[in-house]
């Protein structure tokens, strides 16, 4: 769409191959190599070795995270992600992840989780609408009663209201970092000036950030390393 605004052509390949190509930084044995092409207006030479760094973007209205978000995942499955251009023609991104020893099966069918809530709260803070969307409804399937924001700023409001009131949240989850806005980095030294012992958990998908690393010596009771699984929630909300 945002490439090819008069329309185009995108391709999708995918194959086994025995090995990662000289040159990359993975392990030995079979990958899979998947690789995106289209035919759109290309990515000019000095940005390509930006187009993975936080915040950078070409778009006026664009935050940059989607690529980073991708280059975390990939990296997280111990993959590798290359993009080569050429402008005015095209762009291709080149994947590889491991591939698995044992070919798929039909598995064993999913065990529902128990509600383990038990009517605790949960504030959750994300700049993007679809995780808390996807956040809310595991949290509130699992017996949670759920409030989102969207800032640190938000965040700190909505917590002292509530603590004020007498009705501290069980739980505070923090996105490391917002665009445009406060972060979690940010937001818990106000959140335990307002509550010492506020169990705040931080959440991201830069996992080598020194305080997804070392989040509790930032304040933080927990980490939840993006993407992740309704068990990994329910395991770091103990």
């Amino acid at each position: 769409m945002q490439a090819m605004p008069g329309g185009g052509e995108i391709t999708i390949t995918a194959q086994n191959v025995p090995g990662p190509p000289p040159g990359l930084s993975l392990e030995t044995g079979s990958h899979v190599r998947l690789e995106i092409s289209d035919t759109g207006c290309g990515i000019p030479p000095e940005s390509l070795n930006k187009i993975f760094d936080p915040f950078f973007t070409s778009k006026a209205s664009g935050t940059g995270l989607g690529l980073t978000s991708t280059y975390s995942i990939i990296k997280k499955h111990n993959g590798s992600i290359n993009v080569f251009s050429d402008p005015g023609r095209g762009t291709s991104f080149e994947i590889y992840l491991r591939a698995a020893d044992e070919p798929a099966g039909r598995g064993t069918p999913a065990q529902k989780n128990p509600a383990a809530g038990n009517g605790g709260s949960v504030l959750i803070m994300d700049d993007e609408e679809y995780i808390l969307d996807v956040f809310t409804k595991m949290l509130r399937y699992q017996g949670y009663s759920v409030q989102c924001v969207k800032t640190g700023e938000e965040a700190i409001k909505r917590y002292r209201e509530h603590f004020e009131l007498g009705t501290p949240f069980d739980y505070v989850i923090l996105d490391l970092t917002v665009y445009g806005g406060m972060g979690g980095r940010e937001a818990i030294d106000s959140l335990r000036k307002i509550n010492p012992s506020i169990k705040a958990i931080v959440s991201s998908g830069y996992s080598e950030n020194p305080v997804m690393a070392n989040f509790r010596e930032y304040g933080f009771y927990g980490v939840l390393t993006k993407p992740y699984s309704i068990d990994d929630i329910l395991k770091v909300l103990g």
